[in-house]
């Protein structure tokens, strides 16, 4: 042991890492002999079997943070980009009769520009971090089809609840995310740093909080901007 993590244990015959469970031994997963738990290792498998209430109350938590924005909403904010500037600029001229295009530019196509940009930035961001997140928790995928899934530190196979999301290692303690995902480098950089599903839900909502007020400047921003075009062209104008 090192630092409170149990170094997993490896079967004689193969050299696998057999999961880890309160009783006297199991079996291989790799090859089906039996494997002896010592003592230590089940006073382990006993804590941690006291710790699975308390990841079912955190998991909802990650639910509510974890699935980021739906999938049409950024496209359906560069449509707007896109779109709705330029025909409210045609009907403003139809409607009425402006001294200029600046004036159209100023009063109407760049108001109407700036939410859905602010709308598109975000959610592309929010959807992004969300999924170098997620990338850093997935569990390792199975050696073999029909074998449990590995710890994302260590390796060890997870035993994992019936329609669990996460399963936490008995070895190194650290939480996996039972779900097959590509990993990215943001995922790589942030394996060591997120050991639980409490950090991990913690640290996504401190992003998206961030983004939140990044989202909020840029707005203020091009808002400032806008008011100060639309000051302009009526001092030229005037």
């Amino acid at each position: 042991m090192s630092g409170g993590a149990l170094v997993p244990l490896r079967c004689e015959q193969c050299g696998g890492s057999p999961p880890l469970r309160e009783a006297a031994e199991v079996s291989c997963p790799f090859c089906g002999a039996s494997v002896v738990i010592p003592p230590d290792y089940l006073e382990a498998a006993r804590l941690r079997t006291l710790e699975l209430a308390a990841r079912s109350e955190a998991e909802p938590a990650w639910r509510a943070v974890a699935d980021g924005v739906p999938e049409w909403l950024p496209y359906a904010a560069l449509a707007s980009v896109a779109l709705v500037p330029p025909g409210a600029a045609l009907v403003a001229n139809l409607v009425r009769e402006w001294r200029s295009q600046g004036e159209v530019m100023a009063y109407v196509a760049l108001p109407l520009l700036l939410p859905s940009a602010a709308l598109f930035f975000w959610a592309s961001a929010v959807n992004e971090t969300t999924l170098g997140v997620r990338s850093a928790l997935c569990a390792r995928a199975p050696e073999e089809e029909g074998k449990p899934s590995g710890c994302r530190s260590c390796g060890a196979p997870l035993q994992a609840e019936p329609e669990a999301l996460f399963a936490t290692c008995l070895y190194c303690e650290v939480d996996s995310l039972l779900e097959v995902m590509p990993l990215r480098p943001l995922g790589e950089s942030l394996r060591a740093s997120l050991r639980t599903l409490i950090d991990a839900t913690a640290a996504l909502r401190r992003r998206r909080r961030l983004m939140g007020f990044g989202v909020v400047g840029f707005t203020l921003l091009v808002g400032a901007l806008s008011a100060l075009v639309a000051f302009g062209v009526r001092a030229s104008l005037g």
